[in-house]
């Protein structure tokens, strides 16, 4: 857990370096980050954190190394740095920032790290060996993931990306399997032929008297029409199977059709909409009329970062609010998690054929 939330990197030489799961880090700086974490009571990152705490050695820079990618092995080796030992150029590399990692792998073929830690803050990057196969072509490439299609205002979490290949989803469906079986998930609706390679994902408050939080999903297509055409098709496969009645769904130019006495999950009565470029689906109505909204993004001045391939924003003062609303619907006790930052933001994209992501963690106190 504390080796995935730490980050900011370059492409350093790894030639020189010992293999296996390495680290190098200030103590002080790493000190401070795990207590921020520490404040997460009553969680495993939490406990970890602690563990890592007690084991801190009293000196100001630290290193640890682990010949397996097993994060036990690495607390267990943790010592104080020695400058001219086996993990001086992994120490080197590290530079003036807080931590270093660097992950099992063969030659340059290895994913490293550096992050710039002050108190709750982090500033972290992370970079990927180029991946390869049909998950290089889903994960993010080189082109924008463009301005944002669903709705800005209320948002609890927001992610946009565009993929480097093709968006062919329906690939990642076995063949024969429950979900090809139940739900035809192969079909042309989520085909590449059909996505034209950006997705979007927005999460907002639940409504008034509701429990679950309003979720949406829009998936970039190439022609409204044929999206329209295979979106009915699916529903039509999917209401003749469960015999479930099927509902028009309309707001401004947006058609599509809800089912709503699908109840698989607590408020799930799924709805579709082919609205501009995009098809658009909700966890239910008030979802998909939440994120077809008159506030919708569409039209709006572009963010900043549109011109990244992929970004993605979650706002935890929000997420904390949405939690304790779920807690007193379901007659709960509310949790008592209070999160040590107000917000977590990440862009990823490639750079020299990897895959770099970077995150940032800003504490409440920052403006």
């Amino acid at each position: 857990m504390l080796v995935s939330l730490l980050a900011a990197c370059a492409k350093p030489q790894t030639a020189q370096w010992p293999p296996g799961l390495l680290l190098s880090a200030d103590r002080s700086a790493l000190s401070s980050f795990l207590d921020s974490l520490a404040g997460l009571e009553g969680t495993p990152l939490a406990r970890v954190a602690g563990e890592w705490k007690s084991a801190l050695p009293q000196c100001a820079q630290i290193e640890a190394s682990a010949p397996g990618a097993d994060p036990h092995a690495l607390l267990a080796s943790l010592r104080c740095a020695d400058p001219a030992g086996p993990l001086a150029a992994f120490h080197a590399a590290r530079g003036e920032h807080a931590l270093a990692l660097a992950f099992p792998g063969v030659g340059d073929a290895r994913a490293t790290a550096l992050a710039d830690l002050d108190g709750g803050t982090a500033h972290a990057t992370l970079r990927w060996p180029e991946p390869d196969g049909r998950l290089a072509d889903l994960l993010p490439g080189d082109a924008p993931a463009g301005p944002d299609r669903l709705a800005v205002a209320d948002r609890v979490a927001h992610g946009r990306a565009r993929s480097a290949g093709p968006l062919d989803l329906a690939a990642w469906v076995p063949s024969g399997s429950q979900g090809d079986r139940l739900f035809h998930l192969r079909d042309r609706v989520l085909s590449a032929a059909l996505l034209d390679g950006t997705l979007e994902l927005a999460l907002y408050p639940p409504e008034l008297g509701a429990a679950m939080p309003r979720a949406a999903l829009a998936l970039g297509v190439r022609q409204t029409d044929a999206a329209r055409a295979a979106a009915g098709r699916f529903l039509d496969q999917i209401s003749e199977m469960w015999r479930l009645r099927r509902a028009p769904f309309s707001q401004d130019s947006a058609t599509g059709a809800c089912l709503p006495d699908l109840h698989l999950l607590p408020e799930l009565a799924p709805c579709y909409a082919v609205a501009r470029d995009a098809l658009v689906l909700g966890w239910n109505e008030a979802s998909l009329r939440h994120a077809l909204g008159s506030e919708t993004a569409a039209g709006a001045e572009a963010p900043a970062d549109a011109a990244l391939p992929a970004r993605f924003d979650l706002d935890l003062a929000k997420l904390r609010a949405s939690d304790l609303a779920l807690a007193a619907k379901l007659g709960r006790e509310p949790a008592a998690l209070r999160w040590p930052w107000r917000s977590v933001r990440a862009t990823a994209g490639r750079e020299s054929s990897a895959l770099r992501v970077d995150v940032e963690l800003l504490p409440e106190r920052a403006s």
